[in-house]
This record gives structure tokens, C-alpha cells and sequence, in this order.
């Protein structure tokens, strides 16, 4: 479907509008946006798209495998709602210190956490997995968006970008 037949930025909402500022408004953030909400909207995933996304699923599954055992929140992301509802009796768990792709929503911002560990004190530790091997300024307003909904749900939390096979990390 061509783009003028499509919602404006305007037309989604001051959330996403908020988010996609924060993004730089790039068309990868609109196409989440039509995947989440209007799925009838979005475009076809290119080979090139999908190789993308093979590879950050590779490196979470990695990144599980390095930081597990831990529960994995298993909805997809177009099911945020259950998925927030599954975080949410997980966080209650006391046996459950480890979470992958934890789903929060405050101030009608969705995000998963792709590592949320609780700390013995009452505080998380947040680390967001990049494929890439250093860091890009683009990665810092992915992870202050979480930390800001998990701070704003009343989660005290130190932000980590880890990168490629986790080594170097940057604390933010």
C-alpha cells in the first residue's frame, strides 16, 4: 500500500510521535508501528529486513544463553498487552531473577527488555543486546526510553548496552 494511503505521524498519537522524535522518525519504527496496530498497513519484509532481523534474534538467543536461566516472555509483539500481563506475574515471583524481552507500558510507551535482571537490593539491571560490535549513537535513546518506563513504574534500574557476543559493554 503506498504511504499517502497510510496513517500521518500525526494521526498515530502523542506516544509514538514522542518515540519516533526520539528515533529520528525512521520508516524501521513506522513499519512496528502498522505491524503492532494496523497490520494491514505494513509493507512486506525485504530479504534485506530479514536478514537484519535473523541476526538480532541470533544474538538474543546468545545473550539468553549467556545470562540464563531465566524466563523468556514468549508473546509476540504484536501481543504487548498479554505480554505485560505475563512480565507482571513474573516480577512478583521471587524465585524468577532473570527475565528476556520483559514487556512494560507507562505513559502509553511499549517496550521489551531484551535482559532484566533483579539485584538483591530491589534494583534491575537492564541490558539492551545490539548485533553490532560498537557502539552508535542511535542505541542511546532505545535504551533511555526503557529506563524511563522502568523507572517510571517505580523499577530503580542501571542501563547496559551490550554488544555483539556481549563484550565490550557500556553503562549508561
Amino acid at each position: 500500500m503506498p504511504l499517502a494511503s497510510r496513517p500521518t505521524l500525526a494521526d498515530l498519537g502523542p506516544s509514538w510521535q514522542r518515540s519516533l522524535d526520539a528515533r529520528n522518525r525512521s520508516p524501521l519504527t513506522l513499519q512496528a508501528y502498522y505491524e503492532c496496530f494496523d497490520r494491514d498497513l505494513a509493507d512486506q519484509v525485504s530479504p534485506q529486513q530479514q536478514a537484519l532481523f535473523n541476526s538480532g534474534t541470533a544474538v538474543g538467543e546468545l545473550a539468553r544463553e549467556r545470562f540464563g536461566p531465566g524466563l523468556l516472555i514468549e508473546e509476540r509483539y504484536f501481543e504487548h498487552p498479554a505480554a505485560v500481563s505475563h512480565t507482571e506475574e513474573a516480577m512478583k515471583d521471587p524465585s524468577i531473577t532473570t527475565l528476556f524481552e520483559a514487556a512494560f507500558s507507562f505513559e502509553e510507551i511499549n517496550i521489551r527488555a531484551d535482559i532484566l535482571t533483579k539485584n538483591d537490593d530491589g534494583t534491575f539491571d537492564l541490558m539492551e543486546v545490539k548485533s553490532s560490535t560498537s557502539f552508535k549513537p542511535e542505541h542511546l535513546p532505545d535504551i533511555a526510553i526503557q529506563q524511563h518506563v522502568l523507572e517510571g513504574l517505580g523499577y530503580p534500574t542501571q542501563a547496559r548496552l551490550l554488544f555483539g557476543d556481549g563484550i565490550p559493554c557500556l553503562f549508561v
